[in-house]
């Protein structure tokens, strides 16, 4: 398999990240549906009374937000985070398998030697 644990971070950072900020911008600038939901329609109101700088501000609130909550999230999966007592002991692993071949994505089992965990690999550009 082709595929690594740093494109799956990269991924993973383009769809819950980048394209999640970039659709929630949209549906804020144009609430989607004949009957948007109260609050994208409140949303949507104040959005389109910011002027340009505000929104290009909210806008990097928004990725701020969307990078924290992936970066959370993996370091759940790779166990630098515990979600809950009753499984400390416990090992959670995320593994991609195709065409009978598997990739270990992520692990909290700190022996499982990944060189760098997921929540590591999701800002190439910083280290």
């Amino acid at each position: 398999m082709n595929y690594t644990r740093e494109q799956f971070a990269l991924d993973l950072r383009r769809e819950c990240v980048d394209d999640v900020v970039t659709s929630s911008e949209q549906s804020l600038q144009n609430p989607p549906g004949r009957k948007p939901a109260k609050r994208l329609v409140t949303l949507s109101k104040w959005y389109r009374s910011l002027d340009e700088e505000q929104q290009r501000t909210c806008r990097q609130l928004m990725e701020y937000i969307a990078e924290a909550s992936l970066f959370s999230t993996l370091t759940v999966l790779d166990g630098a985070s515990l979600i809950a007592e009753d499984i400390r002991d416990a090992e959670l692993r995320l593994t991609l398998k195709k065409d009978g071949e598997e990739l270990l994505l992520s692990s909290s089992e700190h022996s499982a030697d990944l060189g760098s965990d997921l929540h590591e690999l999701m800002f190439p550009s910083l280290e």
